[in-house]
């Protein structure tokens, strides 16, 4: 399946009490550089019998189809019922998985594979810095304070924000031009082979330790570890900075907002389905409008997207109806059961923590969005690390976004890089 690219936006034109957003189609995900193999695996040979046989095959394969389709063969003798078989086709994994990685890692940890990535490379250092720069500032509540205007705010600390806010439009600024000075690397089929038998050798060794129970002692890479977090898929052919992971921890983040993305899509679907009348249906437009605001400023700054929740945007809705008929902008309501967003979410079946923005008077999606990202108290509620899961609703010009960390996040959203 081919994942779209998310799109990002770059705040621009920062004034001291508000700012603008202008969407910028641009391609962009960026990511850090984990470490040839230090120690040398055990040989493996054709004297273990059968597994031993079908392990020396699959450190020699060049064919990935034939290598997974062997190990498949010994994974199902290590847990056959017949004790030898099993200890012995254990003993072949422990040995062909660390064969494969440095088989493949000697090849990958060459000067000309890494010269061809050292601009790509300078790029990504660069953003790293300025998004570390930039999550600093705006957490930091005596730079970027709330609240941060008078009369509410004394006057040293409408200078902070002020000053803050000219700060983060710099910085905007250079990623955005990063983004779109960012050239594709083309990298070659050898270093698209190589690079994926080396992570699906990582990969397997995770999987036979916890379906096995089986402690494989990977050697450890030690060249820069973005090779180790290269896009293998058959389609990819080049990568720049909307694709390209310091690691693969980050490659991994990346391919989770990837099927997020399509979650996403899916849920808003759906709800589109169930809702009656074309006001409905308009409205959930406007919401996923900001759903995907919302996401590209944390993929803007190296956050992982939120996934859509039905009973968050329910939570949303609830308190969104109420502020029609409220005199002006409130996280609280008279009854006692909806009074707080915790409340309100707990009611409609969401356990975990949440956060909520709320905003009034105002159609279009952008600039309600742009005036949020202008508050460093909403900023905060959009860029809260933790959160994975949001519901958004729009009524009558009134505006909600109730964030939420849920703990089933990850079982809901099934995300592996092999899943390709």
């Amino acid at each position: 399946m081919t994942f779209l690219a998310p799109t990002w936006i770059a705040p621009l034109r920062v004034a001291p009490l508000a700012w603008t957003l202008l969407l910028i189609p641009m391609e962009a995900a960026f990511l850090k550089p984990a470490p040839a193999p230090s120690a040398r695996p055990f040989a493996v040979t054709a004297n273990d019998g059968a597994p031993g046989e079908l392990a020396e095959r699959i450190v020699n394969t060049s064919s990935a189809k034939s290598r997974a389709a062997l190990f498949k063969k010994l994974l199902v003798m290590a847990r056959s019922a017949d004790a030898d078989e099993s200890a012995g086709a254990k003993t072949a994994i422990a040995r062909c998985l660390p064969g494969v990685f440095e088989k493949a890692a000697r090849r990958l940890h060459t000067r000309a594979h890494v010269r061809a990535f050292k601009d790509l490379v300078e790029q990504k250092t660069r953003v790293d810095a300025l998004r570390t720069e930039a999550l600093g500032l705006i957490f930091d509540e005596a730079l970027y304070p709330h609240p941060y205007a008078a009369p509410e705010a004394p006057a040293e600390s409408v200078d902070a924000y002020v000053k803050t806010s000219v700060r983060l439009e710099t910085i905007f600024g250079e990623l955005h031009e990063l983004g779109e000075s960012s050239e594709e690397v083309r990298f070659s089929r050898e270093l698209r082979d190589y690079s994926g038998r080396a992570q699906w050798a990582r990969y397997q060794a995770k999987v036979v330790a916890a379906e096995l129970g089986l402690t494989v002692k990977m050697p450890v890479f030690e060249g820069p570890s973005w090779l180790m977090a290269l896009p293998f898929e058959h389609e990819a052919r080049s990568i720049d900075l909307s694709n390209f992971a310091s690691s693969p921890e980050e490659a991994l983040r990346l391919a989770e907002d990837r099927a997020v993305e399509e979650w996403n899509q899916g849920a808003l679907a759906a709800a589109k389905g169930r809702s009656k009348g074309r006001t409905a249906r308009a409205e959930l437009d406007l919401a996923g409008t900001i759903l995907r605001l919302t996401n590209d400023h944390r993929r803007f700054l190296g956050l992982g997207a939120a996934a859509w929740s039905e009973p968050l945007a329910l939570a949303a809705a609830h308190h969104a109806k109420f502020l029609v008929t409220a005199e002006g902008p409130t996280h609280d309501q008279p009854d006692e059961a909806f009074q707080t967003y915790r409340r309100r979410a707990r009611h409609f079946g969401y356990e975990a923590d949440v956060l909520e923005n709320c905003y009034f008077d105002l159609v279009n999606p952008k600039i309600v969005f742009g005036v949020w990202i202008g508050s460093p108290g909403h900023h905060r509620a959009i860029l809260w690390s933790p959160m994975r899961h949001i519901g958004i609703s729009h009524r009558k010009r009134r505006w909600v976004q109730v964030f939420g960390l849920d703990t089933a996040f990850g079982s809901e959203i099934q995300c592996s890089p092999w899943r390709n």
